[in-house]
């Protein structure tokens, strides 16, 4: 009996470490999350263009700043499409295609989403309903 009280409370003192060292991460700042962004699409589509480079970051510091102000599902999706619009006038055609193949390909990757989520097989989800269901 003692060893499974020892071990409950060695298991419950290890989630409580792991929690606590989780939440004490230190925030990247603003520029650093825009740095890293840029760094990324830079990458990913091939970018040689300084203005470019610099329109893309002062976009990204744009939208690292209005997350930190408020981050509501709304907001997010506002954001979302403004970067949308901005990445269209700033990149090429090429390189707006490429950019969002290289989206879907990274989203493809990921592993399925928990229950009420599509799948990737591109497959209408279909959402188990109770017999009396109408």
């Amino acid at each position: 009996m003692k060893k499974y009280i020892l071990s409950i409370l060695v298991f419950s003192f290890t989630l409580v470490v792991n929690a606590q060292s989780w939440n004490d991460r230190p925030m990247n700042s603003i520029e650093e999350d825009a740095q890293r962004q840029t760094e990324m699409l830079v990458r990913e589509v091939g970018i040689q263009d300084s203005v470019q480079r610099e329109a893309i970051y002062q976009m990204f510091l744009r939208m690292s700043t209005d997350r930190r102000r408020s981050n509501t599902r709304a907001e997010e999706l506002q954001r979302l499409i403004q970067m949308d619009k901005d990445l269209k006038n700033i990149l090429t055609p090429q390189q707006y295609d490429l950019f969002m193949n290289t989206q879907v390909d990274t989203r493809m990757q990921r592993p399925p989403m928990p229950f009420g989520q599509p799948p990737h097989d591109g497959e209408p989800h279909q959402c188990p309903m109770p017999p009396d269901h109408r």
